[in-house]
């Protein structure tokens, strides 16, 4: 909502203008009503060259009392890894296939590179964060078999008491 402002004397200062007032408590109400969410946000890998101001706007969300999880992705650091270390890589319907050597150079760049740049850099921010894999206690899990799927990326969370758990653990 965009509100326009004008004033005609000086005691007619915007705190006292009742657009002014009204605006602030809709505001305020709207601060409350954040208050002890659980917001689960996607930092797609495409995406990470806005890591920055998306994690400014998530540190700032949490100073709401918003409680926040952040998953990550990072397929395109991923392939510039394979591709440095010459392991081929293929694709079907979209989904990266996923064999035991890509799965070690995937677990590498998105737990050992990408999880901790984001973690350091909140830290510098002035937020609090933990990073945690999707390997870490079973966080993640295999959404169909791996024959069904040849081991694509396609995971989910295991147990609906992991976002919870994770959100009490990395206590964003």
């Amino acid at each position: 909502m965009t509100q326009v402002v004008s004033h005609e004397a000086e005691d007619d200062t915007p705190t006292n203008h009742p657009a002014f007032i009204d605006t602030v408590q809709e505001t305020l109400h709207f601060v409350a009503s954040l208050n002890h969410k659980l917001f689960v946000v996607k930092l797609g890998g495409s995406t990470l060259e806005y890591q920055q101001a998306v994690l400014q706007d998530l540190i700032w969300l949490h100073d709401l009392g918003v409680k926040v999880i952040l998953v990550h992705g990072g397929g395109l650091a991923i392939t510039a890894w394979l591709q440095k270390l010459h392991i081929p890589t293929r694709f079907e319907q979209g989904m990266r296939v996923t064999d035991a050597q890509v799965l070690e150079v995937v677990r590498m760049v998105l737990c050992g590179q990408i999880n901790q740049e984001l973690v350091a850099l909140v830290s510098e921010m002035g937020g609090n964060a933990v990073g945690l894999c999707g390997t870490d206690s079973h966080i993640l899990s295999q959404l169909c078999p791996e024959t069904a799927c040849s081991q694509n990326n396609a995971a989910t969370p295991t147990t609906p008491a992991t976002l919870p758990l994770t959100h009490k653990l990395s206590r964003w």
